[in-house]
């Protein structure tokens, strides 16, 4: 069974039939849908604030803005010293490559 999912090049005819295959499933999950009789609402939440601040120094002091640009300090520090290329102020990174 595990095999049926791995990888691999699908035929001409391969292809057709999943297409089919796929197609019946998209049309009998539509007919199912339009097939429901009751009807979902608008959901929404009303708040005060429609944008959420993603600033550790919303609400910060003085003294704990410094020590929040420390620690981002030694983060960046410690980023740059694993990160196997750089360019610059820059980390070069491929997908999947910095594992």
């Amino acid at each position: 069974m595990a095999s049926e999912f791995t990888w691999r090049r699908l035929s001409e005819q391969d292809r057709n039939e999943l297409e089919k295959r796929v197609s019946g499933i998209l049309e009998d999950f539509g007919r199912k849908l339009d097939s429901v009789k009751e009807k979902v609402g608008e959901v929404f939440v009303e708040r005060e604030d429609f944008v959420r601040d993603e600033s550790p120094f919303h609400r910060a002091s003085e003294l704990d803005r410094t020590k929040a640009s420390l620690v981002d300090e030694e983060f960046r520090k410690i980023f740059f010293e694993n990160a196997p290329k750089k360019k610059g102020d820059c980390i070069v990174a491929e997908k999947g490559e910095w594992i």
